[in-house]
């Protein structure tokens, strides 16, 4: 049973990695790379204040494009938007930076383009980003990738 799996695999792994849960996956449901379409990530940035953060955020959602460059090596270089894929950016009461990112296939945002649009040019050095989950959306709502892996391709909207 899944509770006696968890049990026997958590007493094997390395200090801080951890099964929560095992769920059956439903051989028709997308895999996790298509399911997870957002990340969210807390990020605290040295030498900014809650006040410039909270700037910062306020200007980046205001704004209707945030465009980066990105240049590539052999080819010309591309032009990104990433306003449209940064999602639910606050600063929360510990004064850290909180965002959720849209994830595809066709461009998302590097995490030090969406800093230095936020915090600064240059504020990304030095960054702790830490990544606190990965979800895949459904219906407008943000869910855990094992659940939507349990139901059929056919069932996502």
């Amino acid at each position: 049973d899944g509770e006696t799996f968890v049990a026997r695999i958590n007493a094997a792994l390395s200090e801080g990695i951890r099964f929560s849960a095992v769920v059956p996956a439903d051989l028709a449901a997308p895999s996790l790379q298509e399911a997870i379409t957002r990340a969210t990530y807390r990020a605290v940035v040295p030498g900014a204040t809650r006040e410039e953060l909270a700037a910062g955020t306020e200007a980046f959602l205001a704004r209707t494009e945030v465009a980066v460059v990105r240049s590539r090596k052999g080819k010309p270089d591309k032009l990104l938007d990433i306003r449209p894929m940064v999602e639910d950016l606050r600063v929360d009461d510990a004064g850290d930076l909180r965002f959720t990112l849209v994830l595809d296939p066709s461009g998302s945002p590097r995490l030090p383009e969406v800093l230095a649009a936020v915090a600064g040019p240059g504020r990304d050095a030095g960054a702790e980003i830490e990544r606190v989950g990965l979800y895949a959306r459904e219906a407008g709502k943000l869910l855990s990738p094992l659940v939507v892996g349990r139901r059929p391709r056919a069932t996502m909207a």
